[in-house]
Parts: C-alpha cells; structure tokens; sequence
C-alpha cells in the first residue's frame, strides 16, 4: 500500500519532532497490520522555494505563527507560514489537500491554531485535528486515525 504523503512547515521544531513521532508510529501499525494501515512519508517545507503544483494527494500540518496588526491590537494576521498557503493556492494542490492539521500554543488563547482553522475554512479542507507543542501519544495516536480515514484502504491514492 503506497504511503501518506504529509506536509508541513517547523520552525520551532515542534512540528518535525510530531512528524517524526507520528512517522514511527505509522511504520509499528502497518508491521502490526499491514492490510489496515499506511506508512507517512513527510516532506518539510522549508520556504517559497518548496512550493510547488504536487501531483499526490496530502495532509498538510500547519504551525501558528501570528502576529496582532499594529493599528486595532485586534486582528491577527499571519507571518513566517506562506509558503504553506502558496503550495494549497499553487495549481490543484487545494484540491488535492486532504486535510489540515494545525500546530499552537493554548496559552495564546483565540489563536490557538488560528492558521490552520484559516486555511481549512479557506480553501475548503477538513480541519483533521490540532496539537500543542509537540503533542502527546494520544494526540499522534488520534490524528494518525483521523488521516487513515482519509485514505480508504481500497483506495490506491
């Protein structure tokens, strides 16, 4: 069965360290199971150089990184994740995006993944599950359900 393809961007690390986690996790399910599981195959994106029309379906795991706009001290506005909303706005990649899972801090309160809530209702795409920090086993253990329902095992993509 072919792999799940996942993106992301880690500037802090916490995504990658998840990424990892969830990676390993993957590969003990399928040597459990092989018929019922998928093993992930990540590519980091690193900035606008990254971006690219992909010719695969994915799972793209989106880290908040905002800012509060100087004039009103109210409106977040998004910084240091573009090139994650140039690759979903790049050719069919939207189209093709099979959910969103999105990195935060609870101690920053109304954004707590504020940027992959944005991107989800924006380009249409279910919002798959959030984490904080480096997320916990429950959390990798839960998102990699919710990805898995993504891609039905009869289905080759």
């Amino acid at each position: 069965m072919e792999a799940i393809q996942v993106v992301y961007m880690s500037i802090s690390g916490h995504v990658r360290s998840f990424i990892d986690r969830l990676t390993n996790y993957a590969d003990e399910q399928v040597q459990q199971k092989p018929n019922q599981y998928r093993q992930i195959q990540a590519e980091e994106i690193v900035d606008e150089d990254d971006v690219r029309e992909l010719d695969h379906s994915f799972v793209m795991f989106v880290p908040t990184y905002i800012s509060l706009s100087p004039k009103d001290h109210q409106t977040y506005f998004e910084n240091s994740t573009l090139p994650l909303r140039k690759l979903l706005n790049c050719g069919n990649n939207a189209r093709l995006c099979r959910g969103i899972v999105g990195n935060g801090d609870r101690f920053f309160g109304p954004s707590y993944c504020y940027t992959s809530r944005q991107y989800a209702k924006m380009f249409h795409v279910p919002l798959l599950g959030t984490f904080e920090s480096r997320g916990t086993c429950q959390d990798i253990e839960k998102i990699y359900q919710k990805i898995i329902k993504q891609y039905p095992v009869n289905n080759s993509n």
